[in-house]
């Protein structure tokens, strides 16, 4: 992790029960209030008071999980950020985050390589 690490894009599995995303976007908050600011953020920004923090689905979701990821991009982008942590929220390192989050994270990637600053990049952290 870096200086200037301060973004954070949680993954879950995605249901038609409205439940888990209201919890899954509870917990965003709460670690948005818990995370403290790198000191690169407390230094050079006016904007942020607490790190950014979303949430997407892998399935059943409004849309597929890389545009999702794309969209949280494109924001943070706008508030010159240039990394952001993917964190899978599952029990289990099964096929969903071992191939299915990886491969939405690679068409991002593609989709965006163009317009993607030197020194952007995206890294995932498995949490299980």
């Amino acid at each position: 992790m870096t200086n200037y690490l301060s973004t954070y894009f949680l993954v879950s599995h995605g249901s038609r029960d409205p439940r888990p995303k209201l919890e899954l976007n509870k917990l965003a908050e709460l670690l948005s209030g818990q995370i403290p600011l790198s000191k690169y953020f407390r230094k050079h920004n006016n904007i942020l008071k607490s790190p950014v923090i979303t949430t997407g689905v892998l399935e059943l979701g409004p849309k597929p999980l890389h545009q999702q990821i794309e969209d949280f991009w494109e924001y943070t982008r706008s508030l010159n950020i240039t990394q952001m942590q993917i964190i899978p929220l599952f029990l289990l390192p099964g096929v969903h985050v071992t191939e299915d989050i990886p491969a939405e994270i690679e068409i991002f990637r593609e989709r965006v390589k163009t317009s993607a600053p030197q020194r952007w990049s995206c890294s995932t952290k498995r949490v299980t």
